[in-house]
């Protein structure tokens, strides 16, 4: 896939940003992106234009570095505990809750010059479509 722009996701992180700096409408700039961030809501949008969620009561993390470099973990609100106790020894079921409830990948980013979107350049994601 090469790289993803983020709009929505990017869109929400700067929602929570400081509201002196969001109500100005100011560039976002690299450094004002640097350091962690906790996801608020996630949105996917259909080519027929149905919204969803895919991660429902999600939790998650996306950390920005100076260097222009990112991480992102994203969790739905319930995934399955394994009834083994051990990782690796899940049932089909549970491996499959854990597969479509998470994702994580990490890599370089970009902002456009208007600073009002972001391509990040994946370069390996736990959805190995993304890779690349």
């Amino acid at each position: 896939m090469g790289s993803l722009i983020v709009n929505r996701v990017f869109a929400s992180m700067i929602a929570a940003m400081p509201l002196a700096a969001a109500a100005a409408a100011e560039k976002i700039t690299k450094a004002q992106l640097v350091g962690s961030w906790s996801l608020v809501s996630t949105e996917n949008t259909l080519p027929n234009g149905t919204r969803f969620s895919p991660f429902e009561n999600g939790r998650g993390m996306l950390v920005f570095d100076r260097a222009g470099r990112f991480s992102w973990i994203v969790l739905r609100g319930e995934i399955p505990k394994f009834a083994s106790g051990n990782r690796t020894q899940g049932t089909p079921e549970e491996m499959k809750g854990v597969a479509v409830g998470t994702l994580a990948y990490f890599g370089t980013y970009s902002l456009d010059p208007k600073g009002d979107a972001m391509t990040m350049h994946i370069e390996a994601s736990t959805f190995a479509n993304f890779d690349g």
